[in-house]
């Protein structure tokens, strides 16, 4: 009855978790297609409808792409999975400077452009109701930056503003990705979070209100992408250090 049904979940999470794991790790051919269920059902020790039940929790991530009759196939860098799964790498003990670097470095560009292209399709595309939503997200997250002493609030206020313009624009991939995106930092708030220079982020979303409020058909892109990138590179430097360094140790993290 009910305990079994929790006992079948509780297994099909590890599963799923230990999928994510390997995945992370390149150890289940990341980039291409994935074992059959049978190859790693066997591996795994556990039926095949577990395993396919954690694909499918997988799939709704956006971490595999399932296509009906053919094997799973794990998403490219550039489409939708990557966040969480670079997150756990970052996470991972005994990670290289310059892994740790390459996929911090990868998280907030994804972010930034996610960003961006949000900001612009909702001035291009969006109903005016929208667009008012997306005006209000941008104050809030003005307001929180400006007044906040921590970063965690204010983080929670940014991917508010992405979810709302990701719906003003009616696109689910963006949600989708965006979702992804917050698992990822969330992941990471104690890496990332005491390094978020969060008047930086104020200046940003000030300027992000007015370029979504005015008419001028400014650029949105050429005038908040050195805002942005100004936050990212903080970030990125507090955490791993300068991007160049002779011993390519890093210094946050040396024994």
């Amino acid at each position: 009855g009910s305990v079994n049904r929790l006992v079948r979940l509780s297994l099909v999470e590890e599963v799923e978790q230990r999928l994510e794991q390997a995945l992370a790790e390149g150890k289940l051919f990341a980039g291409g297609t994935l074992p059959s269920e049978r190859l790693l059902a066997e591996r795994l020790g556990v039926s095949r409808p577990t395993v396919r039940e954690a694909f499918l929790r997988l799939e709704l991530r956006g971490v595999v792409g399932v296509r009906k009759g053919r094997r799973a196939r794990v998403r490219g860098y550039d489409e939708l999975l990557t966040l969480e799964l670079l997150g756990v790498l970052l996470g991972k003990q005994g990670t290289t400077w310059p892994e740790r670097r390459q996929h911090l470095q990868g998280i907030l560009e994804q972010k930034r452009l996610t960003t961006l292209e949000l900001l612009e399709r909702t001035r291009e595309e969006a109903s005016s109701r929208s667009k008012e939503k997306v005006l209000d997200a941008c104050f809030d997250l003005r307001e929180k930056a400006r007044w906040s002493e921590r970063a965690g609030p204010v983080v929670e206020c940014e991917f508010a503003l992405l979810r709302v313009a990701a719906e003003a624009v009616d696109s689910s991939r963006q949600l989708l990705l965006v979702n992804s995106l917050k698992r990822g930092f969330d992941g990471l708030a104690p890496l990332l979070h005491p390094w978020i220079p969060i008047r930086l982020v104020c200046k940003w979303a000030e300027r992000a209100y007015g370029l979504l409020a005015e008419t001028a058909p400014t650029s949105i892109r050429a005038e908040l992408l050195p805002l942005i990138e100004a936050v990212d590179v903080h970030v990125l430097e507090q955490v791993c250090g300068p991007a160049s360094t002779d011993d390519g140790n890093d210094p946050q993290y040396a024994d």
